[in-house]
C-alpha cells in the first residue's frame, strides 16, 4: 500500500508538486487595464506628432504634453499595482475630460486630444469618463482606503475645470461666427473700408445679388470696431490689400499679397481669380496643391483669363485671420470684379484648367452663372 504524503515520504510530495504559477485574477485585471490606458495615451501621442507642428509660442506646451503622456503610459504599466498610480490616472483623465466637455458644449468638431485624427468631443468625453471610473475602481482594488478615495473624488471636479479653462485658451471656437477684431479691425478702420453691415433679407432685385461683395445701398450704422466686425474669413481676405499697410509698417509686401492685390483689383468681368487658401499640413490640400501650382507658374499664366493665387493659412494668420476661421480646408474662392462669385471647399475643389476653359469660351456669362448659384461656405 502506498504511504500517504508526509514528512516520512518526501517523494510523494514531489510527485504532487504544482505546475507553473498562474497570475492572480486581480493581477491580470491590473495588467489588462494598464495596457489599455497606456495604449490610449501612446495612440494620442502619435496622432499629436502626426498633426501639424505647433506655433512657436505653443511649442513648449505641446512637447511637454507629448513627453508627459509617454511618461504617464510607462508609469501606469510599471506601477499598476500601486493605488497612487491609478489615482494619478483618474486625475489626468478628469482634466482631459474637461477639455472634451468644453469642446462638446461649444460644438467643436474635435477637441484636439488625438491631434491629426478628428474625434467628436462626445466620443472623447466618453473615453475619458470610462478611464476615470476604471481608475477609481482599480485604486480601490490596489488598496486605497475610503478617505483616500473621498479626497480623490473631490479633486476630480477642479481637475475637469482646469481642463476646460485650458481648452478655452487653445481650442478654436469652430461653431462660432468669426469676428474680425484687434489689429485687423483697426487696420480696416484706418484704411477707410466700409463697415460690414448685419445681414438682412434683401428685396427681390431685377438681377440676383452677388454674394461676397460688401454691402451697398442705404447707409447703415458702422459696426463696433472694439467688439469686432462681423464678416467671414473670405470677406476679410478681400479687405487685406487695404488693411495691409497697418501690418507691414513700411516693410515690403510679400509676393502672395501682391498677387492677391492684383487679383482683387481686376475690373474685367470676363476674367477671374481662383484664390486657393490651404494648409501644407492638410491631406486634401496637398492633393490639389500641385495642380494649382502648375497652373499659377505656367509660362503663359499672365495671358490666361484665370489667375490662380496660392494663400497659405499660416501667412494669413499674421494678418489676424486665424486658421480655424476658414470653413473648409482648402477653401477656394472664385473672385471677379473684386467680388466673391463662387466658393468651394475640401474635395469639391475644382480644377483650374476647367474654369479657365469656361472663362475662355463664355467669359462674363460664366461668371454671372456662377454668381447666380453661389452659396457661401459656412463654418
Amino acid at each position: 500500500m502506498a504511504e500517504p504524503p508526509g514528512p516520512g515520504n518526501p517523494m510523494a510530495l514531489h510527485d504532487h508538486s504544482p505546475g507553473p504559477r498562474r497570475p492572480s485574477v486581480p493581477g491580470a485585471v491590473f495588467l489588462a487595464a494598464a495596457s489599455l490606458v497606456a495604449a490610449l495615451l501612446l495612440f494620442s501621442t502619435v496622432m499629436k506628432l502626426a498633426g501639424k507642428p505647433p506655433k512657436e509660442a505653443e511649442a513648449a506646451g505641446h512637447w511637454a504634453l507629448v513627453v508627459g503622456q509617454v511618461a504617464a503610459a510607462g508609469l501606469i504599466v510599471g506601477q499598476r499595482r500601486r493605488p497612487w498610480a491609478w489615482s494619478a490616472a483618474a486625475l489626468v483623465f478628469a482634466m482631459f475630460g474637461g477639455v472634451a466637455l468644453f469642446g462638446l458644449v461649444n460644438n467643436a468638431k474635435s477637441c484636439g486630444c488625438f491631434g491629426a485624427l478628428h474625434v467628436p468631443p462626445a466620443v472623447t468625453l466618453t473615453l475619458d469618463a470610462t478611464v476615470v471610473g476604471v481608475s477609481l475602481a482599480l485604486a480601490r482594488l490596489a488598496g486605497a482606503g475610503s478617505m483616500w478615495l473621498s479626497l480623490l473624488a473631490s479633486a476630480l471636479l477642479p481637475m475637469s475645470a482646469g481642463g476646460a479653462m485650458y481648452a478655452k485658451r487653445i481650442l478654436p471656437p469652430e461653431a462660432a461666427t468669426w469676428r474680425a477684431g484687434g489689429a485687423l479691425a483697426d487696420a480696416i478702420k484706418d484704411a477707410g473700408a466700409p463697415a460690414i453691415a448685419p445681414q438682412a433679407p434683401a428685396p427681390a432685385p431685377s438681377a440676383p445679388p452677388v454674394a461676397g461683395a460688401l454691402p451697398t445701398g442705404e447707409p447703415t450704422p458702422p459696426a463696433r470696431l472694439d467688439a469686432g466686425i462681423s464678416m467671414t474669413a473670405q470677406q476679410a481676405l478681400l479687405l487685406l490689400p487695404k488693411a495691409s499697410p497697418a501690418y507691414l509698417k513700411g516693410a515690403p509686401a510679400p509676393a502672395w499679397l501682391d498677387a492677391l492685390t492684383v487679383a482683387i483689383a481686376e475690373k474685367d468681368d470676363a476674367k477671374a481669380a481662383l484664390l486657393f487658401v490651404y494648409s501644407p499640413h492638410c491631406d486634401v490640400c496637398r492633393q490639389y496643391l500641385p495642380f494649382m501650382e502648375s497652373f499659377a507658374k505656367a509660362p503663359d499664366a499672365a495671358s490666361k483669363p484665370l489667375r490662380v493665387v496660392l494663400l497659405d493659412k499660416a501667412d494669413l494668420e499674421k494678418f489676424d485671420i486665424p486658421d480655424w476661421a476658414w470653413p473648409a480646408s482648402p477653401t477656394v474662392l472664385l473672385v471677379s470684379g473684386g467680388r466673391i462669385v463662387h466658393e468651394w471647399g475640401g474635395h469639391d475643389t475644382p480644377q483650374p484648367v476647367d474654369i479657365n476653359a469656361a472663362l475662355a469660351s463664355r467669359g462674363k456669362a460664366y461668371v454671372d452663372e456662377m454668381a447666380a448659384k453661389h452659396v457661401p461656405l459656412k463654418q
